[in-house]
């Protein structure tokens, strides 16, 4: 982002801060508890930076079947996880493409950066974007 402002390129946020943070304050106390309790038991256990290297690990491979399976596994290991990862992606996915389709109507040539979990599994952005016929390719 810095780079881009230093060479004058025009930078847009798909979602504001604001937003971000009300995805994130959907939760009930129960399920943000409980998920607070399992990522902590996943930072103290190691699992938690063994599952973040295999989601690297597999982007840079261009291994996009590997990623959806870990990002399912983690959104499988509890209700709040369940609930905060269909927030966190699935919900926010179709609004991102809408604005994204709607930048490519500029015919600007644009250049896209999401978080990883966006970019794999059913309801992905690159799934969306393909069923809208756009062309979706990883750069190494």
């Amino acid at each position: 982002i810095e780079r881009a402002k230093k060479d004058k390129k025009t930078v847009v946020e798909l979602e504001s801060m604001e937003f971000q943070a009300q995805v994130l304050g959907g939760l009930s106390d129960e399920e943000g508890d409980a998920m607070l309790a399992q990522t902590l038991s996943a930072m103290k256990n190691g699992e938690a930076l063994r599952d973040t290297q295999f989601m690297i690990d597999a982007w840079k491979r261009g291994d996009a079947e590997t990623l959806a399976t870990i990002m399912e596994d983690i959104a499988n290991k509890d209700e709040g996880s369940r609930k905060t990862m269909k927030s966190l992606l699935d919900d926010r996915n179709l609004p991102m493409v809408e604005k994204i389709l709607s930048m490519m109507d500029s015919g600007k040539r644009l250049f896209i950066v999401v978080g990883a979990g966006h970019l794999s599994g059913k309801n992905s952005l690159t799934d969306l974007l393909r069923q809208r016929g756009v062309q979706v390719r990883q750069i190494k």
